[in-house]
């Protein structure tokens, strides 16, 4: 199981956890509760606005930025990495994904348990 993952979003940097299983049941239970709280909220006060105020809820976006073989990135030997110095990413492989090499970049492909899962 990988411990580490990185982004680029303009420049390099490490996650503090490594891309989440999607479809993880746990995962799923802890999505649903949060949604349940949060839906109730907004119908909540979703009723108790007149018409005019009821136009400025546009939407609710949901999972940002979580797809599957993109935005976290795992360099071979990740966890190697990590575990050699866990709170200075300086020594940190900085190549990053080259995407003419395939959907996980020419790196180690992610999401496979998400995919398995399901």
């Amino acid at each position: 199981a990988t411990m580490v993952a990185w982004r680029n979003w303009g420049s390099q940097f490490r996650m503090p956890t490594p891309q989440p299983n999607l479809a993880s049941p746990s995962l799923i239970a802890q999505t649903k509760s949060a949604l349940v709280d949060i839906i109730g909220a907004i119908r909540a006060w979703y009723l108790r606005q007149n018409d005019d105020s009821r136009r400025l809820l546009v939407g609710v976006k949901l999972g940002e930025e979580v797809d599957v073989g993109a935005n976290f990135y795992y360099y071979p030997e990740g966890n190697s990495i990590y575990l050699k110095n866990q709170f200075n990413s300086s020594a940190d492989p900085t190549y990053g994904p080259d995407w003419s090499k395939g959907l996980s970049g020419g790196l180690p492909a992610l999401g496979y348990n998400m995919v398995r899962t399901l």
